[in-house]
C-alpha cells in the first residue's frame, strides 16, 4: 500500500541521510529554504516521493472542490433544511396515521406525489437564491432581498411542525397565506436582479397556493372549536395511544 511505502521511504531517508551525514533534524531546519529542500529532494528520494504525492494530493483536492458548482450548496441546504420535518410528515401521514383519519377533499393529492414534489421546489429555491446571491448586484440592493427571503423560508420551515406536529390548522393557514404574500413580493424583486432566479420560483408559488387552498379546506371539514381543539389532534391522540398501547405489549 502507498503507506506501507511511504514507510519504507522514511527508513531509507534515515539511511541515506545519515550517510551522506544529515541527522533527521538538520534536514527539518534546512528544509526552511527553497533551495536546500530542493538539494535535499535531489539527494534523497524519499523526501521528493513524499512532495510530489501531497503536490498532486492538494492540487486533486483544490480541482475538486473547484469543479463544483456553488449554487449546488445552496440546492443541498435548502433541501436538508427542508427534509428535518419529514419525521413529524411521515408520522401523520403513514398507515394508520391521523391524517388518514380526518376529513379531506377528494382532490386531496397521493402521498408519493409531496415527495418529488418538494424536492424540485426545494432545489429551485436554492438555485434561485444562489442567482441572487451571486449576482453582481451591490449589497445594497442584494441584502435586504436575501432578509426577505429568510423570513419567507422560516415561514416554510414553520408550517410543517406547526400543521403536522401541534395539529393546528388554523395558525398553519396563517402562516400558509403568509408564505404566499411574502413570495409574491420577492418573485418580482428577484426577477428584477435576475430573470430566471424569479421565474424559476413560479412554479413553487402555485404549489404553495394550492397547498394554502387545500389547508382552508381540511380547516372547514375539521372545524376547531372555542378551546382550539379539533379532529386532528383528537384522531393525533388516540394514534399515540395505541402506538403506546403496542409497545407495551410487545407488538
Amino acid at each position: 500500500s502507498s503507506s506501507a511505502v511511504v514507510l519504507l521511504l522514511l527508513l531509507l531517508n534515515t539511511l541515506v541521510g545519515s550517510s551522506f551525514g544529515f541527522a533527521p533534524n538538520q534536514i527539518n531546519r534546512q528544509l526552511s529554504s527553497h533551495h536546500a529542500k530542493k538539494s535535499i529532494a535531489n539527494l534523497n528520494p524519499a523526501y521528493k516521493y513524499i512532495d510530489s504525492r501531497f503536490h498532486r494530493s492538494h492540487v486533486t483536492k483544490n480541482f475538486e472542490l473547484s469543479a463544483i458548482p456553488p449554487s449546488l450548496w445552496w440546492i443541498l441546504g435548502h433541501n436538508l433544511l427542508g427534509v428535518a420535518a419529514v419525521p413529524v410528515v411521515a408520522k401523520g401521514s403513514k398507515e394508520g396515521g391521523w391524517l388518514r383519519k380526518i376529513e379531506r377533499p377528494s382532490w386531496n393529492p397521493p402521498d408519493w406525489v409531496f415527495g418529488p414534489v418538494w424536492t424540485f421546489l426545494y432545489s429551485s429555491m436554492g438555485w434561485a437564491v444562489s442567482r441572487i446571491y451571486y449576482s453582481s448586484r451591490p449589497a445594497s440592493v442584494k441584502n435586504p432581498l436575501l432578509a426577505l427571503w429568510g423570513l419567507h423560508f422560516a415561514l416554510n420551515l414553520a408550517w410543517a411542525p406547526v400543521f403536522f406536529g401541534l395539529q393546528r390548522f388554523r395558525p398553519a393557514l396563517i402562516i400558509s397565506c403568509l408564505m404566499v404574500l411574502t413570495l409574491a413580493v420577492i418573485i418580482p424583486l428577484f426577477y428584477i436582479v435576475d430573470a430566471s432566479a424569479g421565474l424559476i420560483l413560479l412554479p413553487y408559488l402555485a404549489w404553495i397556493s394550492f397547498a394554502t387552498v387545500l389547508n382552508k379546506t381540511i380547516c372547514k371539514l375539521n372545524p376547531t372549536d372555542e378551546n382550539g381543539y379539533n379532529n386532528g389532534m383528537l384522531q393525533s391522540q388516540i394514534q399515540d395511544l395505541q402506538e403506546k398501547a403496542a409497545k407495551y405489549a410487545g407488538l
